[in-house]
């Protein structure tokens, strides 16, 4: 559903491509996506020129196809209006885009593997930085047990040479 709707979203951004290219030849398309005489006579009518008339010939489609609005729908009545090259040129032009739109989130996608790297990398430093930190901390009480056995064994063996001695 969600590529559905991103189809649907998709196929609008082309009304203006479609209607700079097709203007005239309006009606034809318009009866290949299902307008009958009567809808098409109505639209004619309420706007001034062909471009308008094409663009909300598009924009009513739309509103009534839903799900059917699709940019296969209207590349597949552009064919049957013998609109070929419109339809080529649409789905060149759709295609650049997509492979547009492909490149920048595969580029995307490359930026958030290397921040989780990255983000992985000082997790396992910090990490590191803690171990090492627990160790000297291990290494000052042994010393400094080391230390106060060693003074209290000093001065059971020559209490006032040896002490002196070990606080040098």
């Amino acid at each position: 559903m969600a590529e559905r709707r991103r189809d649907l979203e998709d196929v609008r951004k082309y009304f203006f491509f479609v209607k700079e290219k097709v203007s005239s030849d309006w009606k034809d398309l318009a009866f290949h996506l299902g307008f009958v005489g009567a809808d098409i006579a109505n639209i004619d009518g309420r706007n001034r020129d062909d471009k308008s008339r094409c663009m909300d010939m598009l924009e009513e489609w739309y509103q009534r196809g839903g799900e059917r609005a699709t940019m296969e729908a209207l590349m597949r009545a552009l064919s049957e209006a013998n609109l070929q090259t419109v339809a080529d040129d649409l789905k060149d032009k759709y295609l650049e885009e997509a492979r547009a739109a492909a490149e920048r989130a595969a580029e995307a996608q490359r930026r958030a593997e290397a921040e989780r790297a990255a983000e992985e990398e000082r997790r396992r430093t910090a990490e590191a930085e803690v171990t090492l930190t627990h160790s000297l901390i291990l290494a000052a009480v042994a010393v400094l047990a080391f230390s106060s056995e060693a003074k209290r064994l000093a001065t059971k063996a020559a209490p006032s040479e040896v002490t002196a001695a070990v606080d040098r």
